[in-house]
């Protein structure tokens, strides 16, 4: 195996940690150590399970790509490994921002709910 393998498969490995990591967002309850952690989801508990189920699905299906994407390139002799490093990068930051939107977004969504704002009200808004 070449330097190149090793990295290869350090990818397809944190894929699947990836994926694992985003099974357990996918059951876990508040808490300070795991999972989104953002004022947001501190501030009320459906944020929270609303953002860590829909960020643990998102990390499964980032996992899922990247070890997939580093599988097919240690299929390819002399394959490109800073293509699978950037995966991994890239795809975690965009998880990673999208998931903080996303738990803002629905701590706005609930507060709406709990002022009492009808539900035609909250379809326009849509």
């Amino acid at each position: 195996m070449s330097q190149n393998d090793y990295i290869l498969v350090l990818c397809l490995g944190g894929g699947v940690l990836s994926m694992a990591l985003g099974w357990g967002m996918l059951y876990v309850r508040p808490n300070h150590f795991y999972g989104v952690r953002t004022p947001a989801t501190y501030a009320d508990r459906r944020v929270w399970r609303d953002a860590n189920r829909q960020s643990g699905k998102g990390l499964i299906a980032l996992g899922g790509a990247v070890s997939l994407f580093s599988s097919l390139l240690l299929a390819v002799p002399g394959a490109p490994w800073p293509l699978a490093v950037f995966a991994l990068l890239a795809g975690t930051a965009v998880w990673a921002g999208a998931s903080v939107w996303y738990a803002s977004q629905r701590l706005a969504y609930y507060r709406r709910i709990d002022r009492g704002m009808a539900a035609e009200e909250l379809q326009r808004e849509r």
